[in-house]
This record gives C-alpha cells, structure tokens and sequence, in this order.
C-alpha cells in the first residue's frame, strides 16, 4: 500500500468505532484514494464473511445447562478426590499410631522378639540350606514352622486370661 493513511483507522471506520469528526476525515480521503477504497471494500467482505460464519453456527438452547452441569460434575470430582487424599491420610496416620502403640506395649516388644527370632532362624536356615541337601533342608524347614507354631500358639495360651474355679 502507498497511501500513508493508518490502516488502523480504516479499520475502525469499517466497524463503525470511529467518533463523528474523524469518521469524516476518513470518508473524505477514501473518497480520494483508491487504494484505500480497496482496502475498505476487503475488509467489508471479511466483515461480512465473518458475520455470516458466526450466524452459521448455531448454538442448542440447553448447552449452558450442559456447560454448568459438566462444570458441576469437575468441581465435585475435585472435591472427592480431596476428601478421599485427607480420608487416606488419616487412615495412614491412624495405622502408624495404632502400630507406634503396640510396638511400645509389652505385646509389641513380644512381636519385636518373634520378629527378631525369625529373622535370625531365616538366616541361619539360608546358610543351613547351602551346607546340607534338599531333603535335609526341607525337613528342617517343616520343623521350623512347626516349632514357631507351637511356640505363638503357647504364648497366647499364657497371655488369654485363665478363670480359676473354686
């Protein structure tokens, strides 16, 4: 373009933004320039080519109830996942206190030592394992856990309150 009119100005004068006094400054040079009249007239189709894609679309009357409901439906998902995090939290919270409270009991200190006892017979029976045969190995394994069973079983008798009858 070799008109130095602003093209800004043609394009507000094209959607009708432009004041009375320099909508007349603008209707007087495009009635001068040609280049100018070119440009307001492509600009006037894409207007109108634009106005007639918007109106092309149409918009069904219940997309607001649709939009506010699909809205609805994000903002409790949220909100459940928040309550279902602090439910999950306290559960933890609560489980890591349950667990604190029986380890510093007599019963935890109990467990503490059946705990360590296993440990202890694993790791002796993964070296036994190496030094004997299978057989062997699985004969002392069977013993293990018989034994163990025995032993909780007998802790717990001693531990359940007896009635004494007279």
């Amino acid at each position: 373009m070799y008109c130095d009119f602003q093209t800004s100005e043609l394009s507000a004068y094209v959607d009708g933004e432009l004041s009375g006094e320099k909508r007349k400054v603008v209707e007087h040079h495009v009635g001068q320039c040609a280049e100018c009249r070119e440009v307001i007239r492509d600009m006037q189709q894409v207007h109108e080519w634009v106005l007639q894609t918007l109106e092309a679309e149409v918009v069904s009357t219940d997309l607001q109830p649709r939009v506010l409901s699909a809205v609805s439906l994000m903002h409790q998902s949220v909100q459940a996942k928040r309550v279902l995090q602090l439910y999950t939290w306290g559960l933890v919270v609560v489980f890591a206190a349950v667990v604190w409270g029986i380890l510093a009991s007599p019963v935890g200190r109990l467990m503490e030592v059946f705990f360590r006892l296993g440990v202890a017979a694993g790791h002796s029976s993964l070296r036994l394992l190496g030094a004997v045969g299978f057989t062997w190995s699985t004969v002392i394994i069977v013993s293990s856990v018989v034994l163990c069973t025995v032993c909780a079983i007998t802790v717990f008798r001693m531990l359940k309150p007896s009635e004494v009858v007279l």
